[in-house]
């Protein structure tokens, strides 16, 4: 027994070291989605627009995707969960597009469309409240009367761009509570896998110049009802992570 009891201690210790390695080396994550199923996400109807895009579930080579499909239509996708993006400010996800849009020019309101886009969406809480104005309160107020909820404070919105930017951040058309950040552009990747890794505090600081919300979710989305063309594109997966 004598001789026992340090060989039984020295295996805890070295099972407690191994632990402590792992757990300082292990990547915290809130998300990830391999989009076998749609239970995480609730449809996103854009107000106006007629016809909805459609997001379903497929197996292609035998890995799970979602699917986006648009024709001359708009809608997307929500997350039904919401994270502290200074908990876990990094989203990755793999994307490809078997489509862009010839008329489409994401710098002309008539023209901004997009086969595929993510969005970092920032809530409007109590805790931003005093970012905007009092006029911005009372609209906040009003369109949260009229839909049931507040819209986002601000957003990122990474996409597929339908053509060549020289421009990294530009202002939404509609909106300069949302920046534009191409990841990819044109043609030359089409049909081809695209992997992205976006850290939201660095980009938020770039695109607004200022400290980000801390509370946001994700939407995805595809659409042509401005261009009246068509598109499909994938994404395998979606991780948002520290």
């Amino acid at each position: 027994m004598k001789n026992f009891l340090p060989h039984l201690l020295l295996f805890f210790l070295i099972c407690f070291f191994i632990d402590i390695q792992l757990s300082n080396g292990e990547e915290k994550v809130f998300l990830r989605e391999n989009f076998y199923d749609l239970n995480n996400w609730k449809p996103l109807p854009i107000k106006g627009v007629d016809k909805q895009s459609t997001f379903e579930v497929v197996v292609q080579d035998g890995h799970s995707l979602l699917k986006t499909t648009s024709n001359k239509s708009a809608s997307g996708i929500l997350l039904q969960k919401r994270f502290n993006v200074y908990d876990f400010p990094v989203v990755e996800w793999v994307w490809k597009v078997e489509n862009i849009y010839l008329k489409g020019n994401g710098r002309i309101k008539r023209l901004s469309d997009y086969p595929i886009r993510v969005y970092v969406l920032f809530e409007y809480n109590d805790e931003n409240k005093k970012q905007i104005s009092s006029f911005t309160k009372v609209l906040y107020a009003l369109l949260k009367t009229f839909y049931g909820e507040y819209p986002p404070l601000s957003a990122l919105d990474y996409v597929w761009a339908n053509k060549e930017s020289q421009k990294k951040i530009f202002p939404d058309p509609y909106t300069s509570r949302a920046m534009v950040i191409p990841l990819d552009m044109g043609s030359a990747d089409i049909n081809r896998w695209k992997k992205h890794s976006i850290n939201i505090l660095k980009d938020y600081s770039r695109a607004f110049g200022g400290k980000a919300p801390s509370i946001a979710t994700l939407a995805i989305m595809n659409d042509s009802d401005n261009t009246g063309e068509s598109s499909v594109s994938y994404l395998n997966y979606i991780e948002i992570k520290k």
